[in-house]
């Protein structure tokens, strides 16, 4: 009679099997390399005379909502981003400037 590997092996021996190969893949992740320097972040707070800022103003109150909305599709997020870039009149990320 034939009998293959899982048969042969015992429900202690897949046990320890189990427990090993956890053990190993814990401890590679464990020693991850530190985080560089990040700068702090830093974002406007006058922004009530821009464009962007009186079309939040004009969307009054969120009842508690965020005002963020997940973009699924990548194509409609790109163009999203790019508008709102676009359309910035002060400050893109905190740095001062205009792209073009």
């Amino acid at each position: 009679m034939h009998r293959t590997f899982t048969s042969q092996m015992s429900r202690q021996g897949w046990v320890r099997l189990v427990g090993l190969a956890s053990v190993l893949l814990l401890t590679g992740c464990s020693a991850l390399p530190p985080l560089p320097q990040r700068p702090t972040s830093h974002y406007l707070t006058d922004t009530g005379d821009t464009a962007l800022g009186r079309g939040v103003q004009a969307a009054g109150e969120r009842n508690g909502r965020s005002g963020v909305r997940a973009l699924s599709n990548p194509l409609e997020a790109f163009a999203a981003r790019m508008l709102l870039a676009s359309t910035a009149e002060r400050a893109l990320d905190g740095l001062e400037g205009t792209l073009e």
